[in-house]
């Protein structure tokens, strides 16, 4: 697991040499090391797919 100074200086480092994908990636390690963090990405992620679950039927 990153250090939160760590994460962010691959994110910065990532954007600057305009690699999005690597970026998306850090961005995403960023959010699922903190269970906090994690809890509430999986909760925006369940109801996003509700909202798509709905749309599509």
């Amino acid at each position: 697991m990153k250090s939160f100074v760590e994460n962010h200086l691959a994110i910065y480092n990532a954007i600057k040499n305009d690699n999005y994908d690597e970026a998306y990636h850090q961005i995403n390690i960023h959010f699922t090391d903190s269970p906090e963090l994690r809890a509430k990405w999986e909760e925006e992620e369940l109801e996003k797919q509700k909202k798509s679950a709905i749309n599509v039927t």
